[in-house]
C-alpha cells in the first residue's frame, strides 16, 4: 500500500510540526502554514530554504549535524506556535 500526494497533504495539513530531511514534504509543510524543522543534507539550504522563517527553520547538517540544535530549534518553534495560539484566543478587553 502507498501513500498518495493527497493523503500525505492532508497529513501534514493536520500535523503541529514536521520534522523532515530536505525532500518534497517541506514544500507541502510551507505550502498548508505547518511549521516545519528542514534538515539539509545537500549543502544548500540557502537554495532551498521556505520564505517564512518564523514558521519554518532550516539546519545545514553539513555545517553543523548536531542533535541539540534540532532539539532546540524544535521547543523554540513550539513556544512560538503556543504564543501565537494564545495572542489569538485572548479577546481585548
Amino acid at each position: 500500500m502507498t501513500t498518495g500526494l493527497g493523503e500525505i497533504g492532508f497529513l501534514i495539513q493536520n500535523a503541529f510540526l514536521l520534522i523532515s530531511n530536505c525532500t518534497g514534504v517541506p514544500h507541502i509543510a510551507s505550502a498548508t502554514h505547518t511549521p516545519s524543522i528542514i534538515v539539509s543534507m545537500d549543502g544548500e539550504p540557502h537554495r532551498w530554504d521556505p520564505l517564512d522563517i518564523q514558521l519554518h527553520r532550516t539546519i545545514n547538517w553539513l555545517a553543523e549535524a548536531d542533535f541539540e540544535k534540532v532539539k532546540i530549534t524544535l521547543y523554540d518553534l513550539i513556544f512560538k506556535r503556543n504564543d501565537l495560539k494564545r495572542k489569538k484566543t485572548v479577546s481585548p478587553k
